[in-house]
């Protein structure tokens, strides 16, 4: 039997026009199946990439037609990737041509873990998903605390720190974002950003967060003081940033690395397009050079 994914943006509803007339042409040997883009994709990053729709593996299609998927790129880049990668054609073409990865988390974490760089485990899913799989993912992600942060957030806004079920139920109304990370806390007492102009580290902050400090977040909006160190002198560090940035076709980054204070694995955290400055003039002098070599080559 052949098997067809459409997926709509919106909720399914098997009374719409398209479900009624194209499930007519089913039979048993060609069966189709829909579903929304919008709320019925979830992402698992556990041991690999694996993408479910209503609780299916998505490779188990033949074919995924998106019906509709222009206000919903940042889900549907990713899923196409992840079905091309696999092997599986989808409909329309247009979506085989872009290539999103260092605009959009989602689709960054995609590439990152296929191409086994250290990322923490993750889900990522609509926020009306979340009490569906919540328990699945609390075991695959290793218990309580988990980290909930919103797929396109910035400067440390939109991340919870949940210790248990019930901290995490009292949470739940509050989230307002449509897709959110589920993902296993990495214990640590400071990050690093690595900023990277044109395959090359040009600044390697350490962001230490205050000893007082309550927070789990190391970011300087929040407070965190900077130290600065030679990127020569912690090529680990600096080195996997360049890879990752590089990886993603990003030529001016600010890659997040922390170090867990478990195991002392490093693991990436994302890489941010548009990485703040603040307002530091030697930063500003970085990025000039760097436009100033770019112009003149």
């Amino acid at each position: 039997m052949k098997k067809v994914l459409v997926l709509k943006t919106k909720k399914v509803n098997p009374a719409d026009s398209l479900v009624v007339e194209l499930s007519k042409f089913c039979d048993k040997d060609f069966l189709i199946d829909f579903a929304s883009l919008h709320q019925d994709i979830v992402f698992k990053f556990v041991n690999g990439a694996e993408i479910f729709v209503n609780g299916k593996n998505i490779l188990e299609y033949d074919l995924v037609y998106f019906r509709s998927w222009f206000g919903h790129y940042k889900i549907a880049t990713a899923v196409s990737k992840y079905l091309i990668d696999n092997g599986i054609p989808v409909i329309d073409s247009a979506l085989q041509n872009i290539s999103l990865g260092g605009v959009t988390k989602i689709y960054q974490f995609l590439v990152l873990v296929q191409n086994n760089f250290p990322v923490p485990k993750s889900y990522v899913l609509h926020r009306d998903n979340i009490k569906n799989f919540l328990d699945e993912a609390v075991d695959a992600l290793g218990g309580y605390p988990l980290i909930i942060k919103k797929h396109d957030g910035h400067k440390g806004e939109g991340i919870h720190k949940v210790d248990s079920e019930s901290e995490f139920y009292e949470i739940l109304p509050n989230l307002e974002d449509n897709y959110y990370f589920l993902q296993e806390f990495i214990p640590n007492d400071f990050d690093y950003r690595v900023l990277i102009m044109g395959n090359k580290v040009v600044r390697l902050k350490k962001r230490i967060r205050p000893e007082n400090s309550t927070d789990f977040r190391n970011n300087v909006a929040l407070g965190a003081k900077v130290e600065l160190e030679d990127p020569k002198k912690n090529e680990t560090v600096s080195n996997l940033g360049l890879k990752a940035s590089k990886l993603l076709q990003i030529d001016i980054a600010g890659v997040d690395i922390v170090i867990s204070s478990k195991d002392n694995k490093l693991y990436i955290f994302e890489v941010n397009t548009n990485p703040s400055l603040n307002n530091d003039i030697t930063q500003y002098k970085d990025l000039a050079n760097y436009l100033k070599s770019v112009v003149n080559n």
